[in-house]
């Protein structure tokens, strides 16, 4: 990972236009959705479990997804977990997971960590969604 990459991801970006992961306009490369739990650990671990974090209160897992590119999710993080499953849903996961390099446990974990933030950032809060807009002018329900 290069500097301009870290540059490029940590600018804001629209996640509809370009990948939250390393900044690649969707216009340029090709992209798909992406589940920010893998469906994986979501059978293994979260099936039945709700997030509760801003903008996602009580959604299931296997809803929340962003686009990212398809070099991101196949090669650079596809790989990674790949690798990172089997372990991960075996009989023993937590001796398991003793075994995975911490650098691959950190970056895998700081990809869903990283997507759920920009994913939570591109979705209005569902607190405040309904308050006006600075400088707009709202009309009274009912009038004209």
């Amino acid at each position: 990972m290069s500097l301009r990459m870290i540059s490029d991801v940590l600018t804001p970006k629209d996640v509809k236009t370009h990948c939250p992961l390393c900044g690649r306009s969707f216009s340029r490369f090709p992209s798909d959705e992406e589940h920010i739990f893998p469906r994986w650990l979501q059978h293994h671990h979260l099936w039945t479990r709700r997030l509760n974090i801003p903008n996602f209160t009580g959604k299931p897992h296997k809803s929340v997804k962003i686009r990212v590119c398809k070099r991101c999710n196949g090669k650079t993080f596809g790989e990674l977990e790949t690798r990172l499953a089997p372990l991960l849903t075996g009989v023993d996961p937590f001796s398991e997971a003793a075994a995975i390099s911490g650098d691959d446990l950190a970056l895998w974990l700081g990809k869903i960590f990283w997507l759920l933030t920009r994913k939570s950032h591109s979705v209005p809060d569902f607190r405040t969604r309904d308050f006006p807009e600075q400088g707009r002018v709202r009309r009274a329900k009912g009038l004209v």
